[in-house]
């Protein structure tokens, strides 16, 4: 409290997020097969993350009237 009507605060916040990964076949919004071609690999696709974090501060300021 600053005052009888006035107060401040201040939040942290961390987040911590597990490493992922994954794949599949690609899935082509199209009426034929998926492939490039005749003799062609299907398409495939990976996707990976070491692990992520974020952190954030916030400052609140209350006054009451």
């Amino acid at each position: 409290m600053l005052t009888d009507s006035t107060s401040i605060g201040v939040k942290g916040r961390w987040v911590q997020y597990a490493k992922f990964s994954g794949g599949d076949v690609w899935g082509q919004l199209r009426g034929h097969a998926l492939n490039n071609g005749p003799g062609t690999n299907t398409v495939e696709y990976t996707i990976e993350t070491d692990g992520l974090s974020a952190f954030g501060v916030s400052l609140v300021m209350k006054y009451a009237f």
